[in-house]
């Protein structure tokens, strides 16, 4: 049986939360809102969808990064919370899908618009590299996961507005559980980041 999705995930074993909402899709004459015929309603849509088209991009970079982190770090106990961190990676890329589905928008279609923006964050990192050259390589990865984070924190932050202004509270209730999960995988990449960096730069070891 294959075990991989459309994106190149692994399915494991794992139930992953769902972050689907009571209603499966937004109504087709979407929100009630005064002045807004059906033709701007559907560019607002569009919008929306180039900024997911952003987001799942960021956010497949930085469950692939995560990935790579995982298969390079020794030490057990970091080991196993950037794994759990690459779990809950690979379940936010799912939500995004699944916004997509509640605008009524095709991801396949928006992520010419996040190509962009993902290889724009790779030259971004690179650039990282060249700035942590005293720093051992396991560790340059850690770093490099907290500040990919940020980002892709950043983008449901926005999302989340989107909801907000438009009244689309279904959005709000998918994007709000992930910002919280991003805030604690950023608290704990952060955490082993420091305690980890004297190590790295002065003893030049591993992780």
């Amino acid at each position: 049986m294959n075990n991989y999705d459309s994106w190149g995930l692994y399915r494991s074993q794992v139930n992953f939360p769902s972050y689907k909402t009571e209603k499966a899709q937004l109504s087709k004459d979407g929100p009630i809102l005064i002045d807004l015929d059906p033709k701007t309603w559907e560019q607002h849509l569009d919008r929306i969808g180039q900024w997911l088209g952003n987001t799942l991009m960021a956010q497949i970079s930085y469950h692939q990064l995560a990935q790579d982190t995982v298969s390079k770090i020794q030490e057990p106990h970091i080991r196993q919370a950037i794994t759990d961190i690459t779990f809950h990676a690979a379940n936010h890329i799912r939500a995004v899908e699944e916004l997509f589905s509640l605008i009524d928008r095709h991801p396949y279609f928006f992520s010419q618009y996040g190509g962009h923006a993902s290889a724009m964050l790779k030259e971004t990192i690179s650039g990282l590299k060249g700035m942590l050259g005293g720093a051992q390589g396991d560790w340059q990865m850690l770093h490099q996961l907290l500040l990919t984070n940020m980002n892709t924190l950043g983008a449901f932050a926005v999302t989340e507005q989107f909801g907000l202004l438009l009244g689309l509270s279904e959005i709000t209730q998918i994007t709000l559980p992930i910002i919280h999960q991003k805030q604690t995988d950023q608290l704990v990449i952060n955490e082993y980041m420091l305690e980890m960096a004297s190590i790295s730069i002065v003893y030049q070891q591993n992780i």
